[in-house]
């Protein structure tokens, strides 16, 4: 028996055996001797209380004792003043990591909205320094480790959360009334009743609290929100309340306030407080309840700051101004704290409005290259505010060295370099959007955005710093995290307890050290910044105008430049931009590409930019998309104005076209208004992509070469853009259809448009989509009945269809998607919009030539597929029932050719003036006639498919005079009136663009070559 345990022994009456583990342990501890302090003054309080000192006799709880009384010595003066959790056996049973103590043990769920705010926040200190205890001598024992006790804080900060919100919303709901909605707002719960439904509010966590990693003394970063600001609240009369269980579901708990607030209320009373105060009172309130020091401690300290214009904003927000906030003010170090924010308590729908108001402002659906320097710039704030600046000297950088958090190598830098990868991939990679460390590691490993061996290498150093912050923290619950500058004091934090450890005390400090210092360089690495190209200075872009602009535009040019730079030191934001928008001007691509200068069109860019550093960054991290950009401003016409007016398209250009779906996955949910933009942002995104990769292949040809060389390669992707969009419009169609008329007969929840098919004619049926086209679309239903509802069939498929065709026309910032062209519809477009498959086969039976001539490109769509493939089929047998002679066949194609021909042709123009690219038996038209010709001759014979054949050899020989007049109308569309089809010579003269590839004597002969050919190809069909 030791010498301590026998002075134990008898000092308090006990047999020395029953010291035995907590003397052996205290003989592994270097300088004990404040701890055994703390123990002897813990085994005074307890002398005589044999529950309490039965609890103590357990081996490992001795143990825990004397690891608590080294490492946490303020948990041992707690429990020397609370013996009562000793009582409660909160010490045993130890190596079973068991979930957390429930709030139950000091205050039951009905107990609670009842308790006085003085008992309320005794209970909720009770009930966290008996978990602190248990999970502190569990982690100093080795039982749960660093991960797992910062989510075991994190939990226990969330349920004393959610309990003093909601007794806070329950004490306040009494005496101030219910808070309601007067039109039902963002977040509102209910609203078919009286009380307009419930003005809800929810409370976000920020730091690590949202990302579960709270420290022993972690500030909880908090954000409180609202919805409803005007409606005064209403009185709720002899109501006690709901009973508080932090484990309770939200949804459960806040539905019950939501029937209430939808029930039959009093009128609000003359003077009633509005919604918003009624939050704003409710957030002081509950930190008050968590922040106050009292006899028993304190909850958890509440930092605001994070919240939307820091401490000078309102304590709650409102989801209207949170989204016009981060809109129009939001900064980046707000991005990098949103990572973090997660919902902790109220009502789980104004939490998830929340999130989808921030989610765009913090993850950018581009590769966001402004989210690193952004980074850089928050730590360099941090470092210049606790006196370190980046690049310094050492003396003043020593200062912080010993800080784990924010010194270098430390917490902040482990986390920045994460949260850097998040917001610069988030947008295109959805499922990093997570708040913990740990788990943002692990994502960015499974989506190859990070090797696994630096992933685990980030994470073990990660989880280093944080064990050391935690033995910092729980000496005296301080929120310190600077390493001590004595022996003794770094014992107690690195000490792992085991006999001895003074030796190590070097190695464990190695370890700390080589975790920093790969800290350190993972950081830097990430924020280093290329060398200045030479010849990129301040001035340099003025040597490139001197050298590329003529003389009588220079000094305008010079001027606007000027302008554009000026304007970009009036901001902080902008001073940033400023030396990477000189860099950009400096770059020789802005100057001249293709065959007219692009300039013109980066100035207006650049003007439209603004001070959005991203776009910058985004220009600088990918230098080779200057080429097609400058590509696009100089040949794209007046398509390059999708990218002046809209610049968060330049990310388009970073990707390329490839065989999967050209659209981003659209979920057909929510409004139509935000549908519809999402889906034609993303189509003019496609759009761009496409145009730039025609005008990269287009790029070297000169006069001559695209007589029968023209690379047609982007007709598919444009057929099927056009595709997908009417695939996504026909669903969110149905869906909102259905919600309105009920379910056609036969169809079911997952089987989108049944009994309705969409057909794709002209340039869409034969996928030849340019980029001027319009769509040609045909619709039709299976069989006349009724809906649930009672609709009949013919309501339901004719509002499904003018849904269909709304949503493609609807204009929008972004223009219309596409334009619609129902005239091949069954008799014109005076006919019944969607017809039934029987009334189409009656139309079929009668139908004249040169309907069949348009059902010669008729594919399917969208919608039914059996449905279309039973109507093309009745196509196909009503053409071979005419049975019509190929002479006759061949007059009725000729005589319809001719008819277009005089009617659509220029009008009183000269010989030679105007070249009629479309409307002439040598253009576009006369080929496409005569090849429909074909078609219908060889089905007229053939039992085949309604399906394609390949050319004649007579078409063939046609077809590179085709190409190329389909070609030069296609590039003047691009720069003139998209459905013009007509060149005159000025044209050819003025629009490098054309005059670069094409003479205009070349295709006067090539029109007047082919109109020879196809009329000589009708005459021999006609004998």
């Amino acid at each position: 028996m030791s010498d301590l345990e026998n002075a134990w022994a008898s000092r308090f009456g006990l047999p020395g055996s029953h010291f035995a583990a907590m003397t052996a342990q205290i003989g592994a501890l270097p300088h004990p001797g404040e701890a055994v302090s703390l123990l002897e003054r813990l085994l005074e309080r307890l002398a005589g209380d044999q529950v309490a000192l039965a609890a103590m006799h357990e081996p490992a709880t001795q143990r825990a004792l004397v690891r608590l009384a080294y490492a946490a010595p303020f948990l041992i003066r707690y429990l020397a003043a609370n013996p009562r959790h000793l009582q409660a056996g909160v010490l045993s049973g130890l190596d079973d990591p068991a979930a957390l103590l429930p709030i139950a043990h000091h205050a039951t769920p009905e107990a609670i909205p009842d308790l006085q705010p003085e008992a309320l926040q005794r209970a909720l200190r009770r009930w966290k320094y008996a978990n602190y205890l248990r999970l502190t001598a569990q982690h100093l024992l080795g039982t749960i480790q660093t991960p797992q006790i910062c989510a075991q804080i994190s939990r226990l900060a969330e349920g004393m959360i959610r309990v003093a919100y909601a007794y806070g919303f329950t004490r306040q709901a009494r005496e101030k009334g219910l808070p309601v909605c007067i039109r039902g707002g963002v977040g509102s719960e209910g609203g078919s009743g009286s009380g307009g439904g419930l003005a809800a509010g929810a409370v976000i966590g920020m730091g690590k609290l949202g990302g579960g990693e709270l420290n022993y003394s972690s500030d909880v970063d908090l954000i409180f929100i609202h919805d409803g600001e005007d409606a005064p609240c209403r009185p709720i009369p002899h109501h006690s309340g709901f009973p508080v269980d932090p484990d309770e579901p939200p949804e459960e708990y806040w539905s019950r306030w939501a029937r209430l607030a939808d029930s039959d209320l009093p009128p609000a009373a003359e003077g009633a407080i509005t919604a918003g105060e009624f939050h704003n009172r409710l957030a002081r309130q509950v930190c008050s309840t968590l922040s106050a020091k009292t006899a028993d401690g304190f909850g958890f300290r509440v930092d605001l700051d994070l919240r939307p214009m820091g401490s000078s904003g309102l304590i709650s927000s409102s989801l209207a101004f949170l989204s016009q906030y981060y809109d129009v003010h939001g900064r980046e170090w707000e991005r990098t704290a949103l990572i973090k924010a997660r919902p902790i308590a109220g009502s789980p729908r104004v939490a998830a409005a929340f999130q989808a108001c921030v989610r765009p402002f913090v993850y950018r659906r581009y590769l966001d290259y402004g989210a690193i320097e952004g980074i850089t710039l928050v730590k360099r704030d941090i470092d210049r505010y606790h006196g370190r600046a980046i690049g310094g000297s050492a003396k003043l950088g020593s200062a912080r060295l010993g800080n784990i958090k924010l010194g270098k190598g430390g917490i902040r830098e482990n986390e920045f370099f994460v949260q850097a990868l998040q917001l610069l991939y988030g947008g295109k990679h959805p499922e990093i959007q997570v708040t913990a460390q740990a788990e943002a590691v692990g994502r960015l490993i499974s989506e190859e955005i990070i090797p696994p061996d630096l992933g685990q290498t980030l994470l073990a150093d990660y989880w280093i710093l944080r064990r050391i912050e935690n033995r910092l923290q729980m000496v005296n619950e301080a929120q310190t995290q600077e390493l001590p500058p004595d022996d003794a004091g770094k014992l107690r934090v690195f000490c792992d307890f085991q006999p001895g450890f003074e030796g190590r005390l070097a190695e464990a400090e190695a370890t700390l050290q080589a975790a920093r210092t790969r800290t350190s360089e993972r950081f830097a690495g990430l924020l280093s910044e290329p060398a200045p190209a030479a010849g990129s200075g301040p001035d340099a872009w003025r040597k490139m105008v001197k050298t590329h602009v003529g003389q009588e535009s220079r000094e305008a040019v010079i001027a606007r430049i000027e302008a554009i730079l000026s304007g970009l030191m009036n901001t902080r934001i902008g001073e940033r931009c400023l030396p990477k928008a000189e860099r950009l001007l400096s770059r020789e691509e802005l100057y001249r590409c293709g065959t007219d200068p692009a300039l013109a069109g980066w100035l207006e860019f650049l003007e439209r930019i603004g001070n959005r550093n991203t776009l910058f960054a985004l220009l600088e991290a990918h230098s080779p998309i200057l080429q097609r950009v400058s590509l696009l401003f100089a040949e794209g016409g007046r398509l390059a104005s999708l990218l002046i007016r809209h610049p968060e398209f330049l990310e388009s250009f970073v990707a390329g076209i490839g065989e999967g779906a050209m659209l981003e996955s659209h979920q057909p949910e929510g409004s139509g208004e935000m549908f519809i933009l999402e889906l034609q942002g993303a189509k003019s995104r496609a759009i761009l992509r496409i145009l730039t990769d025609y005008l990269e292949s287009d790029a070297d040809q000169h006069p001559g070469q695209h007589l029968g060389q023209h690379p047609d390669k982007h007709r598919e992707p444009l057929s099927r853009l056009a595709e997908e969009t009417v695939q996504a419009c026909l669903n969110f169609a149905w869906i909102n259809t259905t919600a309105r008329l009920g379910y056609p007969a036969g169809a079911r929840d997952d089987n989108m448009a049944h009994g309705f098919a969409v057909l794709a004619m002209g340039k869409l049926g034969c996928r030849e989509m340019r980029f001027g086209s319009d769509l040609d679309l045909v619709f039709c239903y299976r069989e006349d009945g009724t809906t649930a509802q009672g609709a009949s069939h013919f309501q339901f498929y004719t509002k499904l269809a003018q849904s269909l065709s709304n949503l493609l026309m609807v204009p929008t910032q972004f223009g219309r998607l596409y334009d619609l062209d129902h005239r091949l519809r069954p008799f014109g477009s005076k006919g019944m919009l969607v017809p039934t498959l029987d009334a189409y086969r009656d139309f079929l039976s009668g139908a004249e030539v040169w309907n069949f001539q348009a059902l010669t490109r008729m594919r399917f769509l969208a919608g039914d597929a059996g449905l279309a493939g039973d109507l093309i089929d009745s196509v196909a047998r009503c053409w071979r029932e005419k049975s019509m002679l190929r002479r006759e066949l061949a007059r009725a194609v000729q005589t319809m050719l001719l008819r277009l021909v005089r009617e659509n042709g220029p009008v009183k123009a000269r010989p030679g003036e105007v070249l009629p690219l479309k409307y002439a038996v040598g253009g576009l038209i006369g080929f496409e006639f005569l090849q429909q010709y074909h078609f219908l001759e060889h089905h007229s014979r053939s039992g085949g498919a309604w399906a394609p054949v390949e050319d004649t050899a007579q078409l063939a020989g046609l077809r590179a005079g085709y190409d190329s007049i389909g070609a030069l109308d296609e590039r003047l569309s691009l720069h003139v009136h998209p459905y013009r089809h007509e060149a005159s010579p000025e044209q050819f003269q003025n629009l490098d663009a054309i005059g670069k590839r094409w003479r205009f004597k070349d295709m006067r002969d090539c029109l007047a070559a082919q109109e020879t050919a196809i009329e000589t190809a009708f005459w021999s069909a006609a004998q």
